[in-house]
C-alpha cells in the first residue's frame, strides 16, 4: 500500500469520483475537494472499507481564499500532498450568439482560471516540498475550436497551452507535469452533447487516468485508441467538415 495523497478537485462527480475511487483501491490517501460536500461525504462513506485516509472538503475553486485554505487544511490533515488533480470543470454546448454569455464566462472561470489558481497554489506547495506532481485534465475538445463548444474548446486549448509553460518552468525541477486529454466519456458533463463518438464508461476513464497519472506522462488521449491517432489530423481538418457535420 502506497498511502501516498493525492488532492482532486471536482471529485463529487464524473470521472473526478471515478478517480477517487480508483485511487483509493490502489491505497493513496484522498484529499477531495468539490462544492458538494455532501456527495463527498457519501463518497467517502462508500470507501471506508478500504485502508486509506479521507479528507472532504467544501471548495469554490474559483475564489482563492478557498483554494488556499483547501491546501492549507489538506497539508495540516496529512503533512504533505504528492498529486494535485486539476479536475473541475463544466461544460455547457450552444452556439456563439445563441449561449448565454455568463455561461460562456462560467466556463472559462472554471476551465481555466481556477485550474489555473489551483495549479499555481499547488506549485508553491510542491516547491516548499522539494517534489510533486501535477495533473490536469484537460480535453480533446481543446484541440481545435468545436462548433456549439466555443467557450468550452477555448478553455481546455487554454489549459493545455498553460501546461505546457508550467512543464517548461519546472523542467529542471522535481515536480511532474501531466496533461491528459479525454474524449467522450459517459459522464454528466457530456450528457447534452448531440454526438459521443467512442464514447466509453466513465469506470474505464478512471482507470486509464489513472494508471496515466501514476506513470507520470506528459501527455496523453483516453482513451488512447484511437484519439492518439485522430488527434494528429484533427487541427488539420478543414473548417468546412466540421461547419456540415455540426
Amino acid at each position: 500500500m502506497t498511502h501516498k495523497t493525492v488532492l482532486i478537485t471536482g471529485a463529487s462527480s464524473g470521472i473526478g469520483l471515478q478517480m477517487a475511487k480508483e485511487f483509493a483501491k490502489r491505497g493513496y490517501n484522498l484529499a477531495l475537494a468539490a462544492r458538494r460536500i455532501e456527495l463527498l461525504t457519501d463518497l467517502k462513506q462508500q470507501l471506508n472499507h478500504l485502508d486509506v485516509d479521507i479528507q472532504c472538503q467544501q471548495v469554490d475553486v474559483t475564489d482563492e481564499v478557498d483554494v488556499k485554505q483547501m491546501y492549507q487544511q489538506a497539508i495540516a490533515h496529512f503533512g504533505r500532498i504528492d498529486t494535485v488533480v486539476v479536475n473541475a470543470g463544466m461544460a455547457k454546448s450552444g452556439s456563439i450568439s445563441e449561449q448565454s454569455f455568463s455561461d460562456m464566462r462560467a466556463m472559462i472561470d472554471l476551465n481555466l482560471s481556477a485550474a489555473m489558481l489551483t495549479a499555481h497554489h499547488g506549485l508553491k506547495q510542491f516547491r516548499r516540498q522539494g517534489e510533486g506532481h501535477i495533473v490536469f485534465i484537460s480535453s480533446l475538445a481543446g484541440l481545435r475550436g468545436m462548433p456549439g463548444m466555443a467557450a468550452y474548446s477555448a478553455s481546455k486549448a487554454g489549459i493545455s497551452t498553460f501546461a505546457e509553460a508550467l512543464r517548461a518552468e519546472t523542467y529542471r525541477e522535481n515536480i511532474h507535469v501531466t496533461t491528459l486529454c479525454p474524449g467522450y466519456i459517459n459522464t454528466p458533463i457530456g450528457e447534452d452533447m448531440d454526438k459521443r463518438p467512442f464514447v466509453i464508461s466513465a469506470e474505464k476513464a478512471g482507470k486509464i487516468l489513472t494508471d496515466n497519472i501514476e506513470n507520470k506522462v506528459k501527455r496523453s488521449y483516453i482513451p488512447i485508441w484511437p484519439w492518439a491517432f485522430l488527434a494528429r489530423i484533427i487541427p488539420f481538418i478543414p473548417t468546412y467538415f466540421f461547419a456540415k457535420s455540426k
